[in-house]
């Protein structure tokens, strides 16, 4: 047993240890807080300094998790001064792709929650390589694809995408369990289904993917849907020992694999399953376990998550201190993602309208083009119509002269025939009264030689009524309508006051007979006929200049 003295050396010793120690971290502290006020202070004046703060701080071994906390943001807050324009250190959790591509980048920014900048590059790569892609890649971006919808909440999009890839014929256990977990975490979230259809289809499609991914050893499949199977269990609270038992497995398989992303949002689930069961202290276990397993460069959002749940965990323990500053350093990355969203939102409408400027640009000139082709075939359409409308217009007129000509032929023989005609016809006539001339002539001879004679009066009687001048007229007469129908109409239109004497004497002008020959075809002596002819003239009012004759033609 101790005596008194021994106890009163003992209490000493440890209060001088007690006392040197917390002198040494109190420097520390101080030391500490100096850098970090330094580097924060250094950012946008010269960002060398808060560098050189960095390594200063890096190199302290003692730094407890809070102060871990503060260093860490002090580096995203200077990695995201030097850098504005896209997160650096994404790491891809399988061998699907090359990390190194732009591809790579696409699905990486997916997986730290930049899903429409991810969905982008996918989406162009497919259309880019769309002859010549793998079917099992195509399958596997396709869930990707899907798993990015799922983040902009178009959930029915995401569902349509991955049953399409599950009725692929070529997929292979991977992309099919990598679907089955998809539509899992899909379903987890899905607004419209029943608490209980969520936790039914959660159940239904973390079971499939296990089932596929359990006998290939799928360990990042497996943790996926290990991790989801104990947050379904841990938020309905059906049964909190089995989705401890879950997320314990699923952060061995993530740690394992180094998916450590996947381990640190498992351990946020564990940590929240010890809460809800009163197990305060082991809390923060989960937490602390998977902290220094990542870079928090590029995961600053997971970061904030486990320093804030961290933050509820010491304050459910009443260590108000390290509660608070947890909370703090949660709270700035929490604003350093914000600030950053915000630098990439601009960015991307900076970068959107620079190239609807350049899209602008380029339908300026398209259009342009378009116009100049259309102005050309507008032109060869307005020549081809001008050349066919002048080949029709010359084939045409081709015709039509060919026409008229034919027509003009046709006229001239059709005049030609009816001037033989016309001579016919005048011939025909003048026969006519050149045989009643010779007839009447006969006759006259006979009275003649009768009247000299011994003939008596009844034997004159006769003969003088053989000199039929009234029906040779008649016949003549007839015989003239044919040749000129129109003479006597226009003759009686222009004179109306003639005698029938004088149209007949008019119509024997017009047959050119002489002076005799008309006294002769109407049985008048030539002075009779000289009288009625410059009767005629008179009742005609032609001057003694002008030719009869001509002037009937004109009735004809």
């Amino acid at each position: 047993m101790l005596s008194k003295g021994s106890i009163i050396f003992i209490v000493i010793f440890i209060s001088l240890h007690f006392s040197f120690y917390s002198y040494g971290y109190g420097v520390e502290r101080k030391k500490f807080d100096s850098l970090y006020t330094v580097g924060i202070s250094k950012i946008r004046i010269d960002i060398r300094i808060s560098d050189s703060c960095i390594n200063k701080l890096n190199k302290i071994e003692t730094l407890s998790f809070t102060q871990k906390a503060k260093l860490n943001y002090l580096k995203s807050k200077v990695h995201a001064q030097k850098v504005k324009n896209q997160p650096k250190g994404f790491v891809v959790q399988d061998d699907m792709v090359d990390p190194d591509s732009l591809l790579a980048t696409g699905i990486s920014y997916i997986e730290h929650g930049y899903a429409s900048k991810g969905l982008e590059i996918i989406y162009n790569y497919i259309e880019t390589n769309r002859n010549s892609i793998k079917d099992t890649l195509l399958d596997y971006l396709n869930i990707k694809i899907a798993e990015g919808l799922r983040m902009n909440l178009e959930y029915k999009k995401a569902v349509y995408i991955l049953e399409e890839v599950l009725q692929s014929p070529k997929i292979n256990s991977f992309n099919k369990s990598y679907a089955y977990n998809r539509l899992a975490a899909i379903y987890d979230v899905t607004p419209e289904l029943s608490f209980q259809q969520r936790v039914d289809s959660v159940k239904k499609y973390s079971d499939l993917s296990i089932s596929i991914s359990k006998p290939h050893n799928f360990l990042y499949l497996l943790g996926l849907s290990q991790s989801e199977l104990g947050s379904l269990y841990r938020l309905s609270s059906m049964n909190l020992d089995l989705s401890e038992l879950y997320c314990t497995k699923a952060i061995q398989n993530f740690i394992e694999i180094k998916a450590y992303r996947n381990a640190m949002n498992t351990s946020i689930i564990l940590s929240d399953i010890y809460i809800r069961r009163g197990e305060l202290q082991k809390s923060t276990i989960p937490l602390y376990k998977v902290l220094d397993y990542l870079n928090v460069i590029g995961n600053e959002d997971m970061f904030m998550r486990v320093y804030l749940q961290l933050a509820k965990s010491h304050y459910l323990l009443k260590d108000y201190h390290n509660a608070y500053e947890f909370l703090s350093v949660g709270r700035l990355l929490e604003k350093l993602l914000f600030e950053f969203a915000m630098d990439e939102k601009i960015s991307e409408m900076s970068a959107k309208y620079n190239l609807a400027l350049k899209e602008s640009e380029i339908s300026k000139r398209e259009n342009k083009i378009k116009l100049q082709r259309k102005d050309i075939r507008y032109l060869a359409a307005v020549l081809m119509i001008t050349l066919t409308t002048l080949i029709i217009s010359i084939l045409y007129f081709s015709i039509k002269r060919k026409s008229l000509k034919q027509q003009h032929d046709l006229e001239i023989l059709e005049k030609k025939n009816l001037q033989i005609l016309f001579k016919a016809k005048n011939k025909e006539l003048v026969q006519s009264l050149a045989h009643s001339i010779d007839k009447n002539n006969v006759l006259k001879t006979l009275k003649k030689e009768i009247a000299a004679g011994k003939s008596s009066n009844e034997l004159t009687y006769i003969i003088n009524s053989n000199i039929d001048t009234s029906h040779n007229w008649r016949e003549i007469l007839l015989n003239f309508q044919n040749l000129y129908p129109d003479f006597f109409s226009k003759l009686s239109v222009q004179h109306p006051n003639l005698t029938q004497n004088e149209i007949k004497l008019c119509a024997l002008l017009i047959l050119k007979l002489s002076t005799n020959e008309i006294s002769e075809v109407l049985s008048v002596s030539s002075s009779a006929i000289s009288k009625s002819r410059q009767r005629l003239r008179k009742r005609l009012n032609l001057d003694k200049e002008a030719d009869l004759h001509t002037y009937l033609q004109k009735f004809i």
